[in-house]
C-alpha cells in the first residue's frame, strides 16, 4: 500500500487518536512523570493493553453495521442508552470548556498573550465551529491527519531531546509504598490513558458517518486505521511522561495546580533547559496537541446527539448538525464565563460518572460485537475474545477499586 493508500484509510482511528492525545496526555501523562518519574510507565503501558479490546471493538461495530454502538445500545434497553446520555449531557460542555480554557493558556503562553482567557477561548470556539459546520465530517477528518502527524513530530523530537535528562536507574522505576492518593493517582491515570473506555462510542459514530460518506471499510482497513491511532497514542503518552519525568521529576519541580498553568510551567521549563529555540518546538507540539483534541471534542458531543435524536425517532435533517455544533460551543464558552470556579468539581464528577459507566460499556461492547448475528469477516478471533474478557475484569476491577479507595 503507497502513502496516497494508507492516508485514504485512515479515518476514525486518526480522530480517536486525536481526542486520546489532549489534556490526558499533555497533563496526566506529564504530570505522572513529573510527579513519579518512570515508575508510572508501566501503569500507562497496561492501562493502554488492557483498553484495547473495548476501544477497538468500538472501530469494528459500525464497519460491520453500518451504525453506532448507540443504535446497539437502544437496542438492549433504556437501562443501557439513558445512563450513557445522562453521561454525556451532564459532563460535555464542562469537558469542552476545560479542552477549551487548556488550548486558550497554551496559545496565550506560545504567543505571549496576557490577561483574560475568554477571547482566547471565544475564538478558538468560533473558529472550530465554523470549520466544522463547513465542513462536517470530511474536514474533520483531514485536518485531524494533518495535526495529528504535525504533533507525533514534535513531540518524539522534543522526547529525544529529554532522554538525556532521564535518570535511568532500576530502582527509579519502582513506585513508592501504596497510600490511598496513590491508588487514586494511579486509577486516575488508567481511567484516562489512553482515554476512558466510553470514547468507543464516540469512535463508532463516527466509523458510522464514515461508512455512510464512503461504504464499509475492509477488516484489514479498519484494523490499520485503529491500530495506527492507538499505537500513536499510546506512544505518545509514554512520550510525555518522559518529558515530565526529564523536565521536572529529575529537578523535584512540584507541577502547578490548573491545567493551562501546568502546560504554561511545562514549556518555560523546557525552554529554560534547553535553550530559546527549543521554545517552538514543544509550543507548536502542544499547540497541535490540544488543538487535534479541541476540534474532536467540539465534533463528538453534537454527533452523538443527533445520532441519539435518530435513535429516538427524529429523522435525520441536514440542519441539525450545525445548530447542535453553535449550541454546544455557547454552551462551553458558558460554562468557561461563568462557572470557571467549580471546574475541578465537575470534571471530578465527570470521572466518578465515567467509573460507573465502564463496566457496563465494557460489557455491552463485548456482547455487541461477538454476538452470533455478527458478521462473520468482521468478527475479532477467539484470542481477541478472551482479551476483552480478561481486560473487562481488570477494568470492572478498577472501577470498583476507584470507589473503595475514595470512600474508605
Amino acid at each position: 500500500m503507497n502513502v496516497r493508500g494508507f492516508y485514504r484509510v485512515l479515518g476514525p482511528g486518526i480522530l480517536f487518536a486525536a481526542a486520546a492525545i489532549g489534556v490526558s496526555h499533555l497533563v496526566q501523562s506529564t504530570r505522572a512523570g513529573a510527579e513519579y518519574g518512570l515508575a508510572m510507565a508501566s501503569v500507562l503501558l497496561v492501562s493502554c493493553l488492557v483498553k484495547y479490546p473495548v476501544l477497538y471493538l468500538g472501530a469494528v461495530y459500525p464497519a460491520a453495521t453500518g451504525k453506532s454502538l448507540l443504535d446497539y445500545y437502544a437496542r438492549v434497553g433504556l437501562w443501557a442508552i439513558v445512563p450513557y446520555t445522562v453521561l454525556l449531557l451532564y459532563a460535555m460542555w464542562f469537558v469542552l470548556a476545560a479542552i477549551t480554557v487548556t488550548t486558550a493558556g497554551i496559545v496565550q503562553a506560545v504567543g505571549g498573550l496576557q490577561g483574560s482567557p475568554l477571547p482566547v477561548a471565544a475564538a478558538l470556539l468560533a473558529g472550530t465551529a465554523l470549520l466544522l459546520v463547513i465542513g462536517r465530517y470530511a474536514w474533520l477528518e483531514h485536518v485531524s491527519k494533518w495535526l495529528v502527524g504535525l504533533l507525533a513530530v514534535m513531540v518524539l523530537a522534543a522526547t529525544l531531546l529529554a532522554l538525556p535528562g532521564i535518570e535511568w536507574q532500576q530502582e527509579s522505576l519502582a513506585l513508592p509504598p501504596l497510600s490511598v492518593p496513590l491508588a487514586l493517582f494511579i486509577i486516575a491515570v488508567a481511567g484516562w490513558m489512553p482515554i476512558p473506555v466510553d470514547a468507543s462510542v464516540t469512535t463508532s459514530v463516527w466509523g458510522a458517518q464514515r461508512a455512510r460518506e464512503r461504504g464499509a471499510p475492509s477488516p484489514r482497513e479498519v484494523r490499520m486505521d485503529f491500530m495506527t491511532g492507538y499505537v500513536g497514542a499510546t506512544v505518545l503518552a509514554l512520550c510525555f511522561l518522559l518529558l515530565g519525568t526529564s523536565v521536572m521529576h529529575s529537578q523535584a519541580i512540584a507541577p502547578a495546580d490548573s491545567a493551562g498553568a501546568f502546560a504554561g510551567q511545562v514549556l518555560g521549563l523546557f525552554t529554560a533547559q534547553f535553550g530559546d529555540w527549543a521554545f517552538y518546538l514543544i509550543g507548536v507540539a502542544a499547540l497541535a496537541t490540544m488543538l487535534s483534541t479541541q476540534l474532536t471534542a467540539l465534533d463528538g458531543g453534537p454527533r452523538q446527539l443527533e445520532q441519539l435524536l435518530e435513535v429516538a425517532g427524529v429523522a435525520r435533517k441536514r440542519w441539525i448538525y450545525p445548530v447542535l455544533v453553535i449550541v454546544y460551543a455557547a454552551g462551553g464558552y458558558a460554562v468557561l464565563a461563568f462557572a470557571m470556579s467549580s471546574f475541578a468539581t465537575f470534571i471530578d464528577y465527570a470521572t466518578r460518572l465515567g467509573f460507573l459507566l465502564a463496566p457496563m460499556v465494557v460489557v455491552l461492547n463485548h456482547r455487541a460485537v461477538f454476538a452470533q448475528e455478527f458478521a462473520a469477516q468482521y468478527r475479532p478471533g477467539k484470542w481477541l475474545e478472551r482479551w476483552s474478557i480478561a481486560g473487562g475484569v481488570v477494568i470492572c476491577a478498577t472501577s470498583a477499586g476507584y470507589f473503595y479507595w475514595l470512600l474508605g
